[in-house]
């Protein structure tokens, strides 16, 4: 009988336990906390994807039916697929939730030194293509007794010294012309340091281009589309994925993506801009952020990138009823996604 009283009264003891366990939980899965004082350094990278975020003006882009986007805060999968599907994927209408920024936005690195003092460091933009000079922003407290900075670049995870030089110590935007060896990585790390202990880094890419675009020509109508033909000099055949954003007196309106395979060579590619994005009226129409990515060939084969020597290109004067076009209709492989996202 002893015996027995002793049992329950472990058993007891060990549910007790268990679920004191269950609602306090061990602390090792617990989030680590970051003091105030300690700033970590941002080092993720942009999506290669993505276009610079534009600030809209005043220019008049096609109207939108009222659920034909979702609202910044929507972030439903489903509810966001359809509202592309109103539009062709090569031709979208520009919203910022939808498209963020790229390589030309840089969060700057923030790191608290040992003597207490704050410096950041951030660079123009994520990444530059030869032979680009770097350009990057410093700062610190100015009372700090500093004569001389030292300029270093590295490269990413080896940690390999490829470029250093001396400045004069001053804050602001500087400048640094480097003269990149054949065997750089594209991966990169800029590190700023004094002599006094001093030391802050931030990555960047320094990317040899492997195509660029070298003409914008003025844009015709075929079809249901606007048509821009381009011009590129290509260093290597490739499934090659363009983009650039369509603008209407200043104001961006619309997202062009075309996928072409091109050859070595001087070659020639289209964007195309579906009338549903075009103005209601006539408007003068521009293309910019012009970008280009070599798509993988395979698994082990990274990406690689392309530039444009055309910042900003007038392609003529076209509005909606230039372009006799129907509502999209999505294909049947885009329908089957969006019912599956929508777990149908």
């Amino acid at each position: 009988m002893q015996k027995s009283r002793v049992v329950t009264v472990l058993l007891v003891i060990a549910l007790g336990a268990s679920l004191a366990w269950w609602f306090v939980g061990p602390r090792q899965f617990d989030a680590p906390v970051v003091s105030a004082s300690t700033q970590p350094t941002h080092e993720a990278r942009p999506r290669s994807d993505a276009l610079p975020v534009v600030h809209s003006s005043d220019a008049e882009p096609a109207p939108l039916p009222v659920d034909a986007l979702p609202l910044p805060e929507e972030d439903d999968a489903a509810t966001q697929y359809a509202a592309e599907l109103r539009y062709p994927s090569y031709s979208q209408p520009y919203r910022q939730p939808l498209h963020p920024a790229d390589e030309t936005q840089y969060t700057a690195v923030a790191v608290e030194q040992q003597d207490g003092s704050q410096w950041s460091l951030a660079l123009q933009k994520y990444r530059f293509y030869q032979p680009e000079a770097l350009v990057f922003t410093l700062s610190y407290p100015t009372d700090l007794p500093l004569a001389q900075l030292k300029l270093e670049v590295l490269s990413q995870g080896q940690e390999r010294l490829l470029a250093q030089t001396s400045v004069a110590a001053t804050t602001g935007t500087q400048l640094w012309q480097l003269s990149a060896g054949i065997d750089w990585p594209e991966e990169l790390v800029l590190r700023v340091s004094s002599g006094s202990g001093h030391s802050i880094r931030a990555p960047f890419e320094w990317v040899r281009p492997v195509a660029t675009i070298t003409q914008v020509q003025q844009a015709s109508v075929q079809g249901e589309d606007l048509e821009i033909p381009l011009q590129l000099k290509t260093s290597e055949t490739g499934l090659y994925q363009i983009q650039g954003l369509l603008m209407a007196n200043g104001a961006v309106i619309a997202r062009l993506v075309e996928t072409q395979t091109l050859r070595q060579g001087s070659v020639r590619a289209v964007l195309k801009a579906h009338g549903s994005v075009l103005p209601t009226t006539t408007q003068a129409l521009t293309v910019t952020a012009l970008r280009l990515q070599r798509m993988s060939p395979a698994p082990d084969v990274p990406p690689r990138f392309g530039n444009s020597a055309i910042a900003e290109a007038g392609i003529g004067e076209f509005g909606q009823s230039d372009v006799s076009f129907q509502p999209y209709q999505p294909s049947a492989e885009e329908q089957q996604r969006l019912q599956f996202l929508r777990g149908q």
